[in-house]
Order: structure tokens, then C-alpha cells, then sequence
């Protein structure tokens, strides 16, 4: 504690940093499954999109910014 101009101590309150909410991730074959309502695109698209990946689950932004990227369109 230190003291203000009148003599009493004030508390000093930690300052906290929230944590960074990271999105949910979801096994590939899920996103697989409803590759048409989530992303608007075929299995056999997201199969090209998805070739060589290693990772086994994804947030819904990531594997939309990787189909994108494999359409060559500009993810939003």
C-alpha cells in the first residue's frame, strides 16, 4: 500500500489481462459433414482444400480461411 496526499493508505487492486477466448475447434470429418451449411462448398471441394493437412481438428474461421485460400478467394 502506499499513501495518498491526505496520509491514508490506498490499496493498490491487481490489474488482471481476460484471457483471449480462442474459437472452438471441431474434428475435420465434422467440418467434412456439414462442409455445405458451414462453408457453402461440396465434400469433394473440401476434400481439395483439405489435402495434405495434418491437423485433425479446426476452428470454423480457419478451415473457411483455408478453403478460401484454396479457391483463391479473399477470406473474409
Amino acid at each position: 500500500m502506499s499513501e495518498k496526499g491526505n496520509g491514508k493508505p490506498v490499496e493498490k487492486k491487481e490489474q488482471t489481462v481476460p484471457a483471449v477466448e480462442q474459437a472452438p475447434k471441431f474434428l475435420i470429418g465434422k467440418l467434412r459433414e456439414n462442409s455445405i451449411s458451414l462453408f457453402g462448398v461440396t465434400s469433394s471441394t473440401f476434400d481439395g482444400a483439405f489435402y495434405g493437412c495434418d491437423e485433425t481438428e479446426m476452428s470454423i474461421n480457419d478451415a473457411k480461411a483455408r478453403i478460401n485460400a484454396w479457391l483463391g478467394k479473399e477470406a473474409k
